[in-house]
């Protein structure tokens, strides 16, 4: 996982059009005592959502880092749950969620289908969870959440990686909840990564080459446009791949 400056990215039109329009209309619904709502995926998951979040991942998920195929438009992920939220697996399930924020850009990522089918679903743990917020007109500020939103709290500050296996940096509880509830440590993903980090480390030695003969310019060139692109967070894995080369 790796920072991604939200900045440099735009709201899309859709959200601040239709989006805004539904955000009224469930406000009202929950003024009214609503406490399940139906929620227009064509507005969150809207096209120029989808492309300007893959603009801002890099093309990546937000969470463990894999490139999203050209062939799929990715999964519009809720950082803050929307329907409904658990603190913990096997505790109650709490209604509604943070319906408010469905519509919201900054509630918004993309991930990939590994990760929405096996990760973090309803889980939005909190530090406190009698301070969460339980309908649109609670203040978010009170809240201390345990996971990362890689748009708002730097990733490297809490997680670390010691060849491809993922830690919490210093025993960060942000850290540790964030691989467990991401499940950034599962071993299918962690081979992956190890496997991504030995080509790499076989790339960077080419680099090192100085005056290399003729037949090896060209790799020589592709190792080189590989480290740009780690350094700049493009690549898969950029954060494992950075901590290690």
């Amino acid at each position: 996982m790796i920072w991604l400056d939200r900045s440099k990215a735009s709201t899309p039109p859709t959200l601040s059009g239709k989006g805004k329009l539904a955000t009224t209309k469930l406000k009202r619904l929950a003024s009214n005592g609503a406490k399940n709502f139906t929620f227009d995926g064509k507005i969150y998951g809207a096209v120029d959502v989808r492309k300007e979040l893959r603009k801002l991942h890099f093309g990546k998920c937000a969470f463990c880092e894999s490139l999203l195929p050209q062939t799929t438009a990715g999964h519009v992920e809720h950082f803050r749950p929307k329907g409904e939220v658990q603190q913990n697996l096997n505790e109650p399930i709490l209604k509604p969620g943070y319906y408010w924020l469905a519509y919201d850009w900054s509630n918004l990522l993309l991930e990939c289908e590994w990760c929405n089918s096996r990760a973090k679903r309803r889980l939005f743990p909190l530090s406190d969870p009698s301070k969460r917020a339980r309908d649109h007109k609670a203040k978010l500020i009170n809240e201390t959440p345990l996971l990362l939103n890689p748009t708002v709290t730097k990733p490297e500050a809490h997680i670390e990686f010691i060849n491809e296996e993922v830690r919490a940096k210093n025993g960060s509880p942000m850290g540790q909840k964030s691989i467990e509830v991401y499940r950034l440590d599962d071993p299918g993903l962690t081979e992956v990564r190890r496997n991504k980090l030995s080509l790499f480390r076989a790339l960077r030695d080419l680099a090192k080459f100085a005056n290399p003969q003729p037949e090896v310019q060209q790799p020589l060139a592709e190792a080189r446009r590989w480290q740009r692109k780690i350094k700049s967070g493009r690549s898969e894995y950029s954060a494992m791949l950075r901590q290690n080369l």
